[in-house]
């Protein structure tokens, strides 16, 4: 492990992933965090429903990456930084709590009102699992470290309270993470900062900008969205269990209808 990236959903993470693939690093994003290589859901919530030490867990099951973002290891930033003390830290910042929960609410309601999200949800098992691993994360978050409810998946949230959780992790790391060893980042500035303080050339290429706001609501917006932000093997799970799901509700219909009609 070579680099941490601390900063929380919707700071940039998707951007600075793109930015560290380009410098050569192999990135871990929430979909291969939730891997069967990195032990899958079950490793994560193994690791957020108990009070064991998480380090020996963590060099276990990130061992084989270079870098890490967003997902279930931004919440364990300060462990993770812990378990790979050779590593650095970068730590994805907004202009302020203002612009991030912003970008946040509009992400988590289109998220929670999206009918092909809870679509997928209700028909495939590898669809609520990560659903429910995330939300484990989320309540971790909240509960365990700051009690907030920032990454809650539940409607009606403080405002007040996401802010203070976005603030209060954005502390945790700068007090948790030695200052030689962190970089506070916004994607904004570009190359430069970035390549200093990880030692490298800058690129000749522009620094990306991915993930601009929440995904369209329609089936071709999420279906895009399947795709940035889950491993293929994953879709094509989720896909097959929903179509094993609706085969299974056309053939009861049908058997129904049939039983039905004879009588």
């Amino acid at each position: 492990m070579r680099v941490v990236v601390a900063g929380l959903y919707k700071t940039g993470t998707k951007t600075l992933k793109q930015a560290l693939e380009t410098l050569g690093y192999n990135v871990w994003d929430v979909s291969e965090q939730l891997n069967a290589v990195c032990g899958g859901p079950m490793a994560w919530e193994d690791l957020l429903q108990t009070n064991a030490d998480p380090i020996v867990q963590l060099q276990k099951m990130l061992q084989y990456c270079d870098a890490v973002t967003d997902g279930p290891s931004a919440v364990l930033a300060p462990e993770v930084a812990q378990a790979f003390p050779e590593s650095k830290v970068v730590l994805c910042v907004r202009d302020n709590e203002h612009v991030w929960y912003k970008s946040y609410e509009k992400s988590r309601d289109t998220l929670n009102w999206n009918f092909f999200v809870q679509f997928f949800r209700l028909l495939s098992h590898t669809a609520r699992r990560r659903y429910e691993i995330m939300r484990l994360v989320n309540d971790s978050l909240s509960s365990g470290r700051f009690s907030t409810g920032v990454y809650s998946l539940s409607f009606g949230l403080s405002p007040v309270l996401c802010k203070h959780a976005y603030l209060a992790h954005n502390a945790l790391v700068e007090e948790q993470v030695p200052e030689n060893r962190l970089l506070k980042f916004n994607v904004k500035e570009g190359w430069k900062p970035l390549c200093d303080f990880l030692g490298h050339e800058v690129p000749s290429v522009p620094f990306p900008h991915a993930n601009r706001g929440a995904f369209n609501a329609s089936l071709p917006g999420f279906l895009d969205y399947m795709r940035y932000n889950s491993a293929k093997d994953t879709r094509n799970k989720v896909f097959m269990e929903t179509a094993f799901a609706l085969m299974a509700i056309a053939t009861t219909f049908l058997a129904l209808y049939i039983a039905f009609h004879l009588n």
